[in-house]
C-alpha cells in the first residue's frame, strides 16, 4: 500500500497502512498526525503521497510529515477457531506473522 491521506479524529493524517506484526498477533498502523482540520483540506482526504529524494508532495505541495507526531494504532489478528481434521484436534499458533495449525 502506498502512503496516502486520511482523517483522523477530524485531524489530517498520513498512513502507510496496516502492517503485520511478525512477533505478536496484532496489525500495527503508524501514523503522522498534523493539527489541521481535515473540513478545510476534504480535497486531500485519500490522496496519495509521492517521495522525490528527501521530498514528500501532495499535489503540488511539499510537506516534511516526519516532524508532526507520531501515533500507533494496533488492532489484534482474530485466531481461527480449533478443529478437528479426520477425527485429530488441533489449534493454531502464531508463527512468523500467521496463525500456523499444530496438531494437539
Amino acid at each position: 500500500m502506498d502512503w496516502q491521506i486520511y482523517d483522523r479524529d477530524g485531524k489530517i493524517a498520513v498512513t502507510d497502512g496496516w502492517q503485520r506484526d511478525y512477533t505478536n498477533p496484532q496489525d500495527v498502523r503508524i501514523s503522522y498526525v498534523n493539527g489541521a482540520l481535515t473540513e478545510e483540506y476534504q480535497n486531500l482526504i485519500g490522496r496519495p503521497i509521492e517521495f522525490l529524494g528527501g521530498a514528500s508532495l501532495i499535489g503540488n505541495v511539499v510537506v516534511n510529515f516526519q516532524d508532526w507526531p507520531q501515533v500507533v494504532d494496533s488492532q489484534p489478528v482474530k485466531k481461527p477457531r480449533r478443529g478437528k481434521w479426520q477425527g485429530m484436534p488441533y489449534d493454531w499458533e502464531w508463527d512468523t506473522g500467521r496463525w500456523r495449525r499444530i496438531w494437539a
